[in-house]
């Protein structure tokens, strides 16, 4: 049964409280939207002001559907960002520019997340982390170290795509990457 048609490409679906979140493309109007269904998918509601930038893939707290974190694509300015939102995208706050973005299926208030970056504004060492948020991504610090197949010098550094917690081992946490690259941490990624 088809719920969405944009006459485009659907981008992403994440499962949410509820229902389900979707990032969908429109190739007519080269326009991106983020969809909500909180009646688990007979229904879906656009997000306002979710066609204003390009939006390449979003995290979802499931425990708190209200917040929200959208990656959005850099389009090489020297000021690039993502959004955050905590009330369910009534009002989108600016945040530190991420690549990906995972919120913690253990974290019972959903506001425990982390990220990665391979946007390299200012000093690459302090941008190439992985970074963490306790307040569902409107402030992020640096967290852990990371494997050197993504700090090694050079233009061949693997690029994080993924961030997936252990269903049951609350302190094991998953990256994957790109040739096939996959790194566990069980202290959480310190």
């Amino acid at each position: 049964e088809l719920v969405i048609s944009e006459g485009g490409v659907g981008i992403a679906v994440e499962v949410i409280k509820g229902g389900f979140a979707a990032i969908t493309y429109n190739t007519e109007s080269e326009t991106r939207r983020v969809r909500m269904s909180a009646d688990g998918g007979k229904t879906w509601t656009t997000i306002p002001g979710s066609t204003t930038h390009a939006i390449t893939t979003s995290a979802v707290a499931k425990q708190a559907f209200a917040n929200q974190f959208f990656v959005i694509s850099n389009d090489g300015s020297s000021d690039p960002f993502s959004y955050v939102t905590t009330d369910g995208a009534k009002t989108l706050k600016k945040t530190k520019a991420l690549d990906i973005a995972s919120y913690d299926p253990h974290d019972t208030t959903g506001t425990h997340l982390f990220g990665f970056t391979s946007v390299t504004i200012g000093p690459e060492s302090e941008n190439l982390n992985l970074w963490e948020s306790t307040d569902a991504g409107i402030t992020w610090k640096k967290s852990g170290t990371l494997p050197r197949e993504i700090t090694s010098p050079g233009n061949r550094k693997t690029r994080v795509s993924g961030i997936q917690w252990h269903p049951t081992e609350k302190n094991t946490v998953y990256l994957n990457g790109a040739g096939g690259h996959v790194w566990k941490s069980v202290d959480s990624g310190k």
